[in-house]
């Protein structure tokens, strides 16, 4: 059963909001020290339910936040099992209506709490969930040894934890970030989060959207079947409970940068991807550095919001998980 919402705590904070201009200079002068090709602007968001994105919504703006429901905490060192939570009441728990939610989770318990990524694509508007969710998991039912599958359009929860970007989905005024040819170790979520840290020194910044990745494959990870059953404690039990893949490209990724924590307890990064060739997880880096192209846009966050934060009990967060990069 989903948590009450009534009974789920929400805290929130005001993030800086500059202006787009700003933030377009911050990255263009700053990416040049990650890759070797760089172009920012700020553009009038294209219809992101086309191809090759394939969003619920056409755009990232209205009421935009940064989400994260839950934690890490809720499945480490053990997973708790009561932390159910559901889409349909995200217009009563943000306040904001319609909500359309891109981003990362952990996937709803199905076939006896089988661990699945989330690979969240929904729009709720009065209760109501248009979901085009999807879930990655393990397998061995093919030579891949995991499946990209959409959730049943009845199927609305999610369990543990989820970084969300959050907004109604309107057109409007966005980032559009294109870099090719990295020149240093650092992620893409990472280099524009540094970026945004070293303009805006002190300021508290939020953004989220869709990027695409081309020309590389994608080191990621998706859980085994099944939770743990001894306490994950340290980095390396993490690393190596989880199974990582070289995903093909072109794959397509949503979720949330934040600058800084706040207070929160708020995941800083975090990014999932979907695909039209069945393929997707948890991203950590591209591992072709002179052939990735990546193309993002984003929008940025008005506040930053958790819901149902949980006590801490866990000392490792999401940057820990460090597979070897080649």
């Amino acid at each position: 059963m989903a948590q009450d919402p009534a009974k789920l705590k929400v805290e929130e904070k005001p993030l800086f909001v500059p202006p787009l201009e700003d933030v377009v200079q911050a990255l263009q002068d700053g990416l040049v020290s990650y890759f070797s090709s760089v172009s920012v602007a700020s553009v009038e968001c294209p219809d992101l339910t086309a191809e090759p994105f394939c969003l619920v919504a056409q755009g990232l703006c209205g009421s935009p936040r940064v989400v994260e429901v839950g934690g890490v905490s809720n499945f480490m060192p053990l997973y708790n099992p009561d932390k159910i939570y559901d889409l349909k009441y995200f217009n009563q728990l943000l306040k904001v209506d319609p909500v359309v939610a891109l981003g990362t989770g952990a996937g709803p318990f199905l076939d006896d709490h089988r661990c699945c990524e989330l690979l969240a694509n929904a729009r709720i508007s009065n209760g109501e969930v248009q979901s085009l969710n999807r879930i990655a998991k393990v397998t061995n039912e093919n030579d891949r040894g995991y499946i990209v599958q959409f959730l049943p359009k009845e199927e609305t929860k999610f369990v543990l934890m989820a970084n969300l970007f959050v907004s109604n989905g309107k057109p409007g005024k966005v980032l559009k970030i294109h870099c090719k040819n990295r020149i240093k170790d650092e992620d893409f979520p990472a280099a524009v989060r540094k970026c945004l840290v070293e303009k805006f020194k002190g300021k508290e910044l939020g953004l989220g959207g869709v990027f695409l990745v081309e020309g590389s494959k994608v080191c990621q990870h998706i859980p085994p079947e099944r939770f743990s059953k001894v306490p994950i404690t340290s980095p390396e039990q993490l690393n190596n409970w989880l199974k990582f893949f070289d995903m093909n490209p072109p794959l397509v990724f949503v979720g949330t940068i934040l600058t800084h924590d706040m207070g929160l307890e708020m995941i800083l990064q975090h990014f999932h991807s979907f695909s039209s060739h069945g393929e997707g997880g948890h991203y950590h880096f591209d591992t072709d550095a002179h052939a990735v192209d990546y193309l993002a846009y984003f929008s940025l966050a008005e506040k930053a919001v958790h819901v149902d934060r949980p006590q801490c009990t866990s000392t490792l967060k999401v940057d820990n998980i460090q597979p070897t990069q080649s």
